[in-house]
């Protein structure tokens, strides 16, 4: 697990610390990988942004795993 927070004032979290915990569980194809960014507690705005960064992220990562080829962003 890590913490984060933004050096900055972000629109819909300000500087409020969260956590990102991640699990990596093999399967029969290669690797889940399961996210969790909590501490958005009352800012569902921030959770949803962040949700959809996350997807994203994963989707870039997804990609040059299976092309081995940088996705672009």
């Amino acid at each position: 697990m890590q913490t984060w927070a933004y050096g900055w004032d972000h629109p819909t979290l300000g500087r409020r610390q969260t956590r990102v915990a991640w699990l990596l569980e093999p399967i029969a194809d290669g690797t889940r990988v399961t996210i969790c960014h909590a501490g958005f507690g009352g800012l569902r705005e921030a959770a949803a942004e962040h949700a959809k960064g996350w997807a994203r992220v994963l989707a870039w990562l997804q990609a040059h795993i299976e092309t081995g080829k940088l996705a672009a962003a």
